[in-house]
């Protein structure tokens, strides 16, 4: 197997087992880069991506409210998790818990300004950063990759092998 460039990078001391090993770790592997940039990135605006995900998926559904446990879920994360995250965006001032009109154990979450003001000072250059990354790609390049993605991310939800086990 060939891919010297993914073998030194991750410092593999053997052979690929195959094409397919090759092509997952460097799919697990360039998200691991792309989390590392984030976090890179997202710290000099005192957030982590995880907290800057809530925050972008709160403004997304603003409208018609989304509560703790569909954040967990578009977060992929655990409701008490969540529950932690949500807290500690309340400390921060980023977040509130509003109350659902007739439902008093309900409430959706809502941005403050503060978190408003912040995601709009971010977003310019948070897009200008994944321009300048993939820039380096035509457009035909990343519907490909996209749709390859697309295909892998089905493929793994319908399949029961668990690649980490």
């Amino acid at each position: 197997m060939q891919n010297m460039s993914l073998k030194a990078e991750i410092e593999l001391n053997r052979p690929f087992e195959s094409q397919d090993e090759v092509l997952l770790l460097s799919l697990i592997y360039t998200n691991q880069l792309v989390e590392r940039a984030a976090a890179r990135f997202l710290a000099t605006y005192d957030l982590t991506p995880t907290q800057f995900n809530a925050l972008m998926i709160v403004r997304d559904y603003e409208k018609q409210g989304i509560n703790q446990s569909e954040l967990a879920r578009r977060l992929l994360i655990n409701r008490a998790s969540t529950g932690t995250l949500i807290d500690n965006l309340g400390q921060r001032q980023l977040l509130v818990r509003m109350p659902v009109l007739g439902d008093r154990r309900a409430y959706h979450l809502v941005l403050t300004e503060y978190a408003r003001r912040l995601l709009r000072r971010i977003h310019k250059p948070y897009y200008a950063r994944i321009a300048e990354v993939l820039s380096a790609f035509r457009t035909r390049e990343k519907r490909a990759v996209a749709g390859f993605l697309e295909r892998f991310r089905s493929r793994l939800q319908t399949t029961t092998t668990d690649l980490e086990g």
